[in-house]
């Protein structure tokens, strides 16, 4: 029913700690830093704002097109288009 423990090595535990204490341990604290120090308003809409503009810088640095990764922000839409059109019959 369940799935078997994992054991990590002590290699593996060094590794979970150091990214606690460096990329999410420094986002922690600089988010903190900007709520205290900035516009609320600001940093809401910037952190928001984040995986359209994540998205659109690596479809620039990659040359990529923005359609390839519309799907990710519309995938209603991305759905639609690759079905084709799509024809309602009127009923009298």
């Amino acid at each position: 029913m369940f799935e078997p423990a994992a054991s990590l090595s002590a290699g593996d535990t060094a590794r979970v700690i150091a990214l606690g204490l460096g990329p999410m341990g420094c986002a922690f604290y600089l988010w903190s830093y900007a709520l205290r120090r900035g516009d609320p308003r600001l940093i809401g809409v910037l952190a928001n704002a984040t995986p359209l503009l994540s998205t659109t810088s690596l479809a620039l640095v990659s040359c990529a097109s923005l359609a390839v990764f519309a799907s990710s922000f519309f995938p209603r839409r991305a759905l639609a288009m690759a079905s084709g059109p799509s024809v309602e019959v009127a009923k009298h």
